[in-house]
């Protein structure tokens, strides 16, 4: 409080470019606890920045507006903000506050469940901080990065960026946040249940915890060892660190912890056969639960209550719990799906204001520009309407074909009950039925717009488990610019490997040069002859007895273009074909 008086102080004794800063300093050092305020006195800051035409203290007030409905969870209201402050921050080129920004965005896009875009804000962010050799924010980005990665359930790649981020910290000897990296490593190595990791990780955050002597974040690490041992089986271990844990959470009169310490001991006393004290403890969270409002730990309490009586055998009362638990979560569930409703009406508001705020900066740099986006735009539904009608008169063709061969075989099975003309029929119909999925696939491939990010090895190895008679063998790894089409397309070249090329085995190579990655596709088949090698990305182009439609290598080719690439063709040796592809890498 004595910090603030002061801050209180020095805005009643400022005025001018001074006074906004005093105004946004205080606006930010109370936005945790009095975030209404913080709006109200940035906004008194924002109004007096703008009668001076002061950018920079304009662009700070909207960026600490921002911040106070994001912490109110007014997130709509937060990113109309920080669309504003960054607006104004790249006019006058703070890269520093871009990339806060950037961290503030990701943070939202994380809270509304769209990781895909979190990675991207925070990505951006740490482009910045890289660009800038701030070793302090690079490894606050790389932490963000790992925690949107575990929340994919992309442990692997959670990970990477945590040591990442772990080895600046130690680095620049931040023991404090170093703990924080130690405690998410251990959750992780907990959920890929190696819990002798997880162990040692959290073992070594509670011994950084205990030197600054932060009691609350000492109590969770304190919780975490204990339901490890409890994973473990070590019950007496993992009652003494949950009894821990429940002392400072009493101590510091958090109520969550306590909840959540209490369902652990009583599952342990369930364990120990101490009924009576695990229904004591069990009563307490239930209770406590209910008076905070926490209906995910109510929910967690209930189960636990109900293992107690069924483990007791009062099978009455256990279903009992049982049946409150069934009724509890249905509730939760329906609250959630209006949670996410209103979370989707505050994400396409988010959209639509990110879309509005682009056109502005478009019109203010360049009007011409957005004639030209709308040209291009226009030239892209062009084309996928040209490709659309292709594969409609693919189907037409090919399927009224498939229709006249099954009408004439019926009518000769009619007049000769010759069964293979039957046989003839399911043929054609088989063949129809492959043909509407082939060309749905290629619709997907038309239809695809949207670039983020993908770990191209992860693609790769979910195609290869198509072609399970096939010999795979992937190397290297890599993250690329792609959209959704990027699935169909590396299906698309091994498939044709395999039914034109009749190869048995295929040699997948990833490396990365000058920001492009490289995807080597090599098999070893018949090999494709050097005159039609230039014609085979061409719309329509078929060649030999097993050629289809003429259109997949042709789409290919259109969405690798789509993504900033290009694709290549060559001989492999001793024999075969491979396929490059150049796409941009997001390393």
């Amino acid at each position: 409080m004595d910090k603030i008086k002061e801050l209180e102080k020095k805005v009643r004794e400022s005025s001018g470019e001074e006074k906004v800063k005093r105004l946004n300093d205080l606006a930010y050092a109370i936005y945790n606890s009095y975030p209404e305020k913080t709006e109200q006195y940035a906004k008194d800051a924002l109004e007096l920045a703008k009668e001076i035409n002061s950018n920079y203290g304009i662009a700070r007030s909207y960026n600490i507006i921002g911040i106070s409905f994001h912490r109110r969870g007014n997130y709509k209201q937060a990113m109309e903000f920080y669309i504003k402050a960054r607006a104004v921050f790249e006019k006058i080129d703070d890269k520093h506050k871009i990339a806060s920004l950037n961290n503030n965005t990701g943070a939202i896009f994380e809270k509304l469940g769209n990781y895909d875009n979190a990675l991207e804000s925070h990505f951006q962010a740490l482009k910045i901080w890289e660009e800038m050799d701030d070793q302090m924010h690079i490894s606050a980005s790389l932490n963000n990065i790992g925690i949107i990665y575990e929340k994919q359930g992309s442990y692997d790649h959670a990970l990477e960026y945590h040591f990442k981020s772990l080895k600046i910290k130690e680095e620049l000897g931040d023991k404090r946040n170093a703990a924080f990296s130690y405690n998410n490593i251990g959750i992780i190595y907990e959920k890929l249940n190696k819990l002798d990791l997880a162990l040692e990780y959290h073992l070594k955050a509670l011994k950084i915890k205990e030197e600054f002597g932060e009691k609350q974040t000492i109590a969770v690490s304190y919780l975490n060892i204990g339901n490890i041992y409890t994973g473990q089986l070590q019950n007496d271990k993992a009652m003494e660190y949950c009894i821990k844990a429940q002392n400072l959470f009493e101590e510091t009169s958090d109520k969550y912890g306590l909840v959540t310490t209490y369902i652990s001991i009583g599952i342990i006393n369930i364990r120990f056969q101490n009924y009576k004290l695990a229904q004591e403890y069990l009563v307490r969270s239930l209770e406590l639960a209910q008076k905070i409002k926490a209906k995910g730990l109510e929910l967690k309490t209930i189960d636990a209550l109900a293992e107690l009586y069924e483990t007791q055998e009062d099978f009455g009362q256990a279903l009992q719990y049982y049946k409150k638990y069934t009724d509890l979560e249905k509730e939760i569930f329906n609250e959630q799906k209006s949670k996410q409703m209103a979370e989707m009406q505050t994400k396409y508001e988010i959209y639509k204001k990110e879309k509005e705020a682009e056109i502005y900066r478009l019109k203010n740099v360049e009007l011409v520009k957005v004639n030209e986006v709308i040209h291009i735009k226009n030239k892209k539904l062009e084309v996928h309407e040209e490709q659309l009608k292709l594969i409609n008169k693919i189907i037409r063709h090919d399927i009224i074909n498939n229709l006249a061969v099954i009408e004439s075989a019926i009518n000769l099975y009619k007049g000769s009950k010759d069964k293979s003309m039957l046989d003839e029929v399911l043929l054609k119909v088989d063949k129809s039925i492959k043909l509407i999925r082939k060309m749905r696939e290629h619709e997907s491939l038309i239809a695809s717009e949207n670039l983020k990010f993908f770990e191209i090895s992860e693609v790769v190895k979910k195609a290869i488990k198509n072609y399970p008679d096939i010999e795979f063998t992937v190397t290297g790894k890599e993250q690329i610019l792609a959209d959704d089409a990027i699935d169909s397309v590396i299906d698309n070249i091994i498939s044709n490997a395999v039914t034109h090329g009749e190869t048995q085995k295929i040699d997948i190579q990833i490396s990365t040069s000058d920001n492009m990655c490289s995807l080597r596709i090599a098999d070893y088949g018949i090999g494709i002859p050097d005159k039609i090698k230039k014609k085979i990305f061409d719309e329509g182009f078929i060649y030999g007895k097993k050629g289809h439609t003429g259109i997949g290598l042709y789409i290919v080719n259109e969405s690798v273009k789509r993504w900033g690439g290009k694709i290549s063709v060559e001989d492999n040796k001793p024999k075969g074909t491979v396929f490059i592809l150049h796409l941009q890498s997001v390393r």
